[in-house]
């Protein structure tokens, strides 16, 4: 498959975001509830972060899933357009979940050192 396609396995996360961003209101709720809910659930329970100690700590994951979530709805879903405009030009993207893994890290990177503080 050439690099300008995405894999069809990505597109119902293109679907789900271009739902959350303007689908009429009951869609754009369930999309934004689908996002949430699996977006903590990797978070909490697969993600693997950047520092042993927040591995390991349950708070701690629960709190960055959180933040995670919060960054993604952030400036009316921002990182979320990017994300899809970049799928559907074809160009420069990622999957979906590269793209929560690397705010997944930015956000546990910020959290661990607002906790060292």
């Amino acid at each position: 498959m050439p690099r300008s396609q995405p894999d069809s396995r990505y597109l119902n996360w293109v679907r789900i975001v271009g739902d959350i961003l303007g689908s009429y209101p009951p869609a754009q709720i369930a999309a934004q509830a689908t996002m949430q809910r699996k977006v903590t659930d990797y978070v909490r329970c697969t993600a693997r972060l950047p520092a042993d100690w927040l591995d390991d700590d349950d708070l701690a994951r629960r709190a960055i899933a959180r933040l995670v979530v919060q960054r993604l709805e952030a400036d009316s879903f921002r990182l979320l357009d990017e994300w899809r405009n970049r799928m559907l030009r074809g160009r420069d993207y990622s999957s979906f979940w590269t793209m929560v893994k690397t705010v997944t890290w930015y956000v546990a990177i910020q959290y661990a050192h607002d906790i060292e503080r």
